[in-house]
């Protein structure tokens, strides 16, 4: 029987039906499938009278615990309604009431603590994109709230279902971190920052209890006077790892790095440690439960430090001292086929996120073949098959406390100097790693005498001392600079994977623009035959959230990273907007995306001439009203362009009636692609300037251009060329003796902003000048907006440098000859709509 009040919309319906659902699964006579579940809705009517209410849909996995209810209506506009009965919002979070404590009889009371409750209000039409409204919440049971889940937008398989609680319980976990690490980051606030990380990891430690010792200490700490518990302290956490097997000599560092407690007043004379370690015992140390401590890549004592060091505003966070984001070390388990008898290695481990990485993968691989003495191979990863090298002693330590509370590891991790350390190469020939994963130390040199980058030569040892695969993630400079420390490495090494990483991965503590690359080790690469697959990651769809760093707000990351292992692992085709390539390069070949990345010129539409039409219109105009140099807001700049156009000096100046975007599509298949520069280039003649910096500019009458989007990159307006001789510089023997004076140009700057110059300029050295002796202003603009469609290939982590105009085509019109089409240019770029204002603003 259907009940009158009951909302349940075909499109929905279609929708939960493509996920694989059928309609029972969520009819709401499912309430009956648990007692409990029934019990609360005899309860639950929307009139608030304490008889029945059910909701529109209702799932329920008894073996889950999974309750999701679903309130719909037929328009968006009920989605926000306050009244319980009409507003969609409103009616979910009713029911989702009636399962608070608070509510519930006394003989449901907690019944629900384990379940996984969750509400949804669906409105409007799912079968039109733009028609619908979607909202979640779900009942986090120790608040005893109902919280909303921005990161669910839809509806989902069961799967995903879960995957969202589990992301939550993690969410939970991250918030309590960021919370205990800034409390206690802010009672050691008079500790200097280098030193407080390895304290924590100290006390930490000290609360580990492991078999073989007096587990006393974390009962007593709180009946020791101040004095006593210092005294106490280093030997304690001795004791703790001489009891985990940890040999006498790999914890040295701890005399040095925790001599300074026995002589700090405010550690001697208050409860501070005290505190300090009750905030540890009670908000922290629960989250090593088996959910993060077996089954989860969680770093938890990694995004301690992560939080300390940036709440610290310690210096040298860009130095090295930042860690990999969980679900990247997660992706690196995923890009290489792991085994069951692998040795992971990293040398540079940190905290060692990468090896619990690679711990959790090998330990999945043996629980999911199903063998017999599981545990006991399980027991034997943890003991011989991760290996570590940290120089860092802070780090070094932190690493051994996060082993700790891992169940094992720990002996495998050395405070050495992997690439100096003489006895790094003895323990790696003796322990035989199999797989490499690495984020080393960004910039400068290993040493003095050995001018290769740091990243590098980490890559290098690494590759040398695995024997099967190596993963790396480095600044995209190393991918481009160095061609002849390229071709060594695949000499000896195959590479598999080339991977882009987001500009903001490793932000709020440091911006920097790095790339993955997957290596076979010991194979030479096979130019002729070897094809390297090239991927575009710029948006793994985590935000930027406050007080949380980067997160999975939306939940989008399980299917990016889904469409990624489809297109590299899988030989999947990648769906459409995925860059992905898949080419054989040469030994001079970039690894970068970048270059291997083919221009999509099915972007190029009439819309994209018109967009650079009006901007440079724009721009003309700006000039002309000499307004430049003056930054103006939207409103004053549209004001001012708007009376310039309107004025009774240009009546009947404006747009004609018939010069509208052409109503057939662009057509390019005739088209044909020419070298930018060189012999049979397009432009004969390009140079950039020289760099000029601002205590050495004068202000003068001549327009300089440095890189940037804004105003065709005009800065200032400099003197310091007065009384040169234009003429003479100008002519074509001198353009390259003399290049830093151009006009009637193409610029291209480091960021590949692309845009057409016709009066004379300065530039620096950041920006190219492209001179063509048949370039007019039709020509330019039309030649600018083709070279545009290549901006993607350039930005900061690759820039746009001489070495890359002689290996860059642009695709061109060309006539009946084969030559390129000057006339098809002028006439297409006349023929669109603001050209015909172009020659008046120029007069």
């Amino acid at each position: 029987m259907v009940r009158k009040d009951k909302n349940v919309t075909p499109s929905v319906t279609r929708v939960l039906q493509e996920l694989g659902y059928s309609v029972a699964d969520w009819d709401d006579s499912n309430s009956t499938k648990n007692s409990d579940v029934a019990e609360v809705f005899k309860t639950a009517s929307k009139q608030k009278n304490s008889r029945s209410g059910y909701p529109d849909r209702l799932f329920i996995d008894q073996q889950q615990k999974l309750l999701i209810i679903v309130e719909e209506k037929r328009t968006v506009r009920e989605h926000d309604l306050i009244a319980i009965d009409k507003g969609a919002i409103s009616g979910v979070k009713w029911y989702l009431s009636c399962f608070l404590n608070k509510n519930l009889k006394k003989s449901l009371k907690n019944k629900f603590d384990t379940w996984k409750i969750l509400g949804i209000a669906a409105s409007g039409d799912f079968s039109q994109e733009y028609s619908n409204k979607f909202s979640a919440f779900y009942i986090d049971i120790n608040l005893q709230k109902i919280i909303s889940v921005p990161q669910l937008q839809q509806f989902v398989n069961e799967e995903k279902f879960i995957a969202v609680f589990n992301s939550l319980d993690e969410e939970l976990a991250i918030s309590q971190v960021a919370k205990s690490s800034h409390k206690i980051n802010n009672m050691l606030r008079s500790i200097d920052s280098q030193k407080r990380p390895v304290l924590l990891s100290a006390l930490m430690i000290s609360l580990h209890s492991p078999r073989g010792i007096s587990n006393s200490f974390p009962e007593i700490y709180k009946s020791l006077d101040n004095k006593g518990l210092v005294t106490l302290l280093v030997p304690r956490v001795k004791s703790v790892l001489a009891a985990e097997n940890i040999p006498e000599q790999k914890v040295h560092a701890l005399d040095s790095e925790l001599s300074f407690i026995n002589d700090d007043a405010n550690l001697n004379n208050s409860d501070l440690l005290k505190n300090i370690l009750i905030e540890l015992q009670e908000a922290v140390l629960p989250l090593f439960d088996s959910k993060f401590s077996n089954e989860s890549n969680y770093d938890i004592i990694g995004k301690f430090y992560e939080d300390f060091l940036s709440y610290a505003g310690v210096s040298n966070v860009k130095k090295g001292i930042v860690l990999t984001p969980r679900h990247i070390t997660t992706l690196f388990t995923k890009l290489v086929p792991v085994k069951g008898n692998d040795v992971i290695l990293d040398l540079a481990s940190g905290t060692g996120s990468f090896l619990i990485a690679g711990m959790n993968a090998i330990i999945a691989k043996i629980r999911s073949s199903g063998s017999a003495n599981a545990e006991e191979k399980i027991k034997k990863v943890k003991q011989n098959q991760l290996l570590g090298f940290e120089i860092n002693a802070t780090m070094y330590i932190s690493a051994i406390s996060n082993m700790l509370f891992r169940g094992d590891g720990k002996s495998g991790i050395y405070n050495y100097d992997s690439i100096n350390d003489e006895r790094t190469q003895d323990i790696l020939d003796t322990r035989r790693p199999t797989i490499g994963f690495i984020n080393p130390p960004y910039s400068g040199k290993e040493n003095k005498t050995d001018p290769t980058p740091k990243e590098t030569t980490f890559l290098k040892k690494m590759l040398d001392n695995v024997s099967r695969y190596g993963i790396i993630i480095a600044p995209t400079s190393m991918y481009f600079k160095d061609v002849n420390v390229r071709r060594e490495i695949l000499r000896n090494n195959k590479l598999l994977y080339v991977i882009k990483m987001p500009t903001d991965l490793f932000m709020p503590n440091a911006a920097t623009h790095t790339t993955v690359s997957v290596f076979s080790t010991h194979e030479p690469h096979d130019y002729e035959n070897d094809v390297v697959k090239f991927y575009d990651l710029r948006d793994d769809g985590f935000s930027l959230v406050k007080n949380k760093g980067r997160s999975d707000v939306y939940g989008k990351w399980a299917d990016i990273e889904n469409d990624l292992l489809d297109a590299l692992i899988r030989n999947k085709k990648n769906p459409d907007g995925i860059i992905y390539n898949e080419k054989k390069i040469t030994d001079s070949d970039e690894w970068t995306v970048e270059q291997h990345t083919s221009v999509d010129y099915r972007e190029l539409t009439h819309a994209s001439f018109i967009n650079t039409i009006a901007n440079h219109l724009m721009f003309l105009t700006k000039k002309k009203l000499d307004v430049l140099n003056k930054k103006l807001s939207d409103f004053t700049e549209f004001k001012l362009l708007s009376d310039y156009f309107s004025s009774d000096q240009q009546e009947g100046i404006g747009i004609k009636t018939n010069n509208k975007e052409p109503d057939n599509p662009l057509d390019i298949s005739h088209w044909k692609k020419f070298d930018l520069v060189g012999e049979n280039g397009i432009f004969q003649y390009y140079n950039n300037g020289y760099r000029l910096t601002k205590p050495d500019r004068i202000e003068g009458n001549l327009p300089l251009l440095t890189a940037g989007e804004y105003n065709q990159g005009v800065t200032q307006y400099i003197g310091n060329y007065e009384g040169y001789d234009f003429e003479n510089q100008l002519v074509e023997k001198d353009r390259k003796t003399k290049p830093h004076i151009n006009e009637n140009s193409i610029t291209i700057d480091m960021f590949f902003n692309v845009f057409y110059q016709p009066y004379r300029y300065a530039s620096d050295d950041n920006v190219y000048s492209f001179t063509n002796k048949e370039i007019d202003t039709e020509t330019a603009l039309f030649i600018t907006t083709v070279l545009l469609q290549q901006k993607i290939k350039y930005g900061y982590g690759r820039q746009f440098r001489k070495e890359n105009a002689a290996k860059t085509q642009i695709l061109l019109p060309v006539d009946n000859s084969g030559s390129v089409d000057y006339q098809f240019m002028r006439d297409y770029i006349s023929s669109l709509p603001f050209a015909d204002l172009l020659k008046y603003v120029m007069s």
